[in-house]
Parts: structure tokens; C-alpha cells; sequence
């Protein structure tokens, strides 16, 4: 009679450890050969992208075949593997004989996973965010690199869910090496307040991760934006007016922000976004339009926004955040493009 082990996982619960291997026996086949079958993987909670190492610690087998459960086999001893759409994946390894074991693999996406892990694991909030990611709060306070992400969330006990992306817009730009998108979504904490969110992501090893982020609450109770339409003409005129430090001090709050991709520098206060604006001042620098793709209202004096420009370099795209200033006129709190 052939002996079959079946060893099922504990598969795909939410764990405080981001990293560990599911729950699972290694068991002994055979202990006449001293045959057992079992393997590793680096992460049982994965990002869509990401690849996952998976290492076979069996003995006394001569082939093996994996089952990654999304219709990708592999006869190797040792493998790879990433998935791209958020699911549960059971990964069976079976040697000859029919014997198998199963783990499970939990796949989320971007957004999820950092909810994932502002819920459950703060240690590792870094994770979801590129190495050297700014947040900006609505208040202008602005966190650096990895040590700053987690100062940030340090303090916060609450529970993020219902992360919706509310429009994304992206290309992959031929300066860069990996893909760049712009994104506003929204969240809930504690199932009472909204929060809104844009974000700038860097694809990075197959993988999109946070670079940029402003977080703000939100109780915005108007939908209609028509205002910002003069004010994008006013934009366009003065960028091509060639003086960037006159176009910033008219059309930027005093503590505004431009975060600069290529150099991945965060401009801070009127002064610096005018110096990094000198390219303006070249009398062949020209832009044609800013054309919104989407205007999300956030409080009644914040609208972020993302878009697409025309100018003398061709097209591209940028995200602008308007802020109302206690004068009454809408300005630039923060500013990116690529």
C-alpha cells in the first residue's frame, strides 16, 4: 500500500511576524531511509511583485515538483517566485511517491500591505516604503528616510481599513529606471474618521513601494473645483515668465514643498522651491497646460490633485496640493512633476 504524508498549513492568517514562515510540521517518511520532506520561505505575507525564495530542506528524494497554486510549476530543487494579483496561494512541493507538503503564502497589495502592517507590525512600517521616503503631514511636519517612517507611526494605536485608491495615474519615464505613479486614495481609522492620502510610488525590484506621502484628514463638503481653473492659467503664465522666484512668491504658500525625482530632494519653503525652479529662468523653458486628471477635495481649504502637463520637453506628469491661504486665494502647497 503507498504511504502518502499530506502535511496542510495553518494557511494565510494575519500574524504579528511580517516575515515568518507559516505554521507547518516537518515529518518523517520514511525512517528506515530517513526520508523527510519540507521547505523554507523567506515571507509567508507578500506585496504583489515581490519575490519569494523558497528552499527545499528534504532528504532521501531523488525529483520534486512545485505547485505555487497560480498555475506556475517547477521541477528545481530550490526556486523563486513572485505573484502579481493579491490572493492566498497554497505552494505544494511533492516528491516522488505522491508524498507533499503545503504552505501558504499571503499576497496583498501595496496599499494592503501597509495597512497590513501599520496594524500589526509598526517595527516593520519601512517596508512599504522606499529607503529614503519622505511623509509630509498636513501640518507640514515632514519625516525622513526609514528612522523618520517609524517615528511617525510610533505613536499610532489605531487601526487603518477600507484603503480605496481613488485615482492613480503613472508611466514609466525613460529618465528613471523604474516606474513612477502618482495616487490618491483615502483610508478609515477606527472605522469612524477618513483620511485621504497622495502618494508618489517607485516600482523598485518588481515591486512599488511609497517614495513620497501626504496624509490628511479629511472633511472636505464640496465637490466642485472650478476655482483651480484660473489658477492652473496663472500657473502656466508665470513658469513661463522666467523668473522663478517672482512665479513662487505669487503662486506658492510661504512654506510650500517640491520634491524633485531625479535628485530625490524635498524642496522646503518659498525660497528653496524658487532655486529649484532656476531652470525656468532659461528663456527656451516653456510649458502649454496643465490638464487635471483628478481633483480630490480634502478640507475646505486643501484640494490635491494630479494631472498631466504639455510642454517644450513633451508630455509628463504632475501632482500639485492647493491649499487656501487666510488671504482667501488658493496657492501651491506642494508640487512634483516628472
Amino acid at each position: 500500500m503507498k504511504k502518502v504524508m499530506i502535511i496542510l498549513c495553518c494557511c494565510c492568517s494575519i500574524s504579528s511576524n511580517d516575515h515568518s514562515d507559516t505554521a507547518s510540521l516537518q515529518m518523517q517518511v520514511n525512517p528506515k531511509t530517513n526520508q523527510y520532506l519540507d521547505f523554507s520561505l523567506d515571507k509567508s505575507i507578500a506585496t504583489e511583485g515581490e519575490v519569494i525564495s523558497f528552499v527545499n530542506m528534504s532528504v532521501g528524494f531523488n525529483s520534486y515538483k512545485w505547485d505555487f497554486g497560480d498555475g506556475t510549476i517547477s521541477d528545481a530543487v530550490n526556486v523563486e517566485h513572485k505573484y502579481n494579483l493579491e490572493n492566498d496561494y497554497i505552494i505544494r512541493l511533492t516528491a516522488e511517491n505522491d508524498k507533499f507538503i503545503e504552505k501558504c503564502v499571503k499576497v496583498l497589495t501595496p496599499n494592503n500591505r501597509w495597512a497590513y502592517l501599520v496594524n500589526f507590525n509598526t517595527n516593520n512600517i519601512d517596508r512599504a516604503y522606499d529607503e529614503s521616503a519622505f511623509i509630509v503631514t498636513s501640518g507640514g511636519r515632514v519625516f525622513r528616510n526609514a528612522s523618520g517612517i517609524k517615528e511617525y507611526y510610533s505613536g499610532i494605536k489605531d487601526t487603518f481599513n477600507n484603503v480605496i485608491s481613488l485615482s492613480t495615474l503613472g508611466m514609466k519615464n525613460e529618465r528613471f529606471s523604474s516606474s513612477v505613479k502618482y495616487e490618491i486614495g483615502s483610508f478609515i481609522i477606527n472605522n469612524t474618521k477618513v483620511y485621504k492620502h497622495l502618494i508618489i510610488w517607485r516600482k523598485i525590484q518588481g515591486v512599488f513601494l511609497r517614495r513620497f506621502e501626504i496624509i490628511s484628514p479629511s472633511d472636505a463638503l464640496f465637490s466642485n473645483v472650478d476655482f483651480l481653473v484660473e489658477r492652473r492659467i496663472d500657473w502656466v503664465k508665470g513658469s513661463n515668465s522666467h523668473n522663478s522666484k517672482t512665479f513662487v512668491a505669487e503662486l506658492y504658500t510661504k512654506d510650500a514643498f517640491y520634491y524633485l525625482h531625479s535628485q530625490n530632494y524635498l524642496a522646503i519653503g518659498n525660497e528653496a522651491v524658487a532655486i529649484a525652479y532656476n531652470y525656468m529662468n532659461n528663456s527656451s523653458w516653456s510649458i502649454e497646460s496643465l490638464t487635471p486628471y483628478h481633483c480630490e477635495p480634502i478640507q475646505s481649504n486643501l484640494v490635491f490633485e494630479i494631472g498631466v502637463y504639455n510642454g517644450i520637453g513633451g508630455t509628463g506628469e504632475y501632482v500639485l496640493v492647493w491649499r487656501k491661504d487666510i488671504d482667501g486665494i488658493w496657492r501651491v502647497l506642494f508640487d512634483s512633476n516628472y
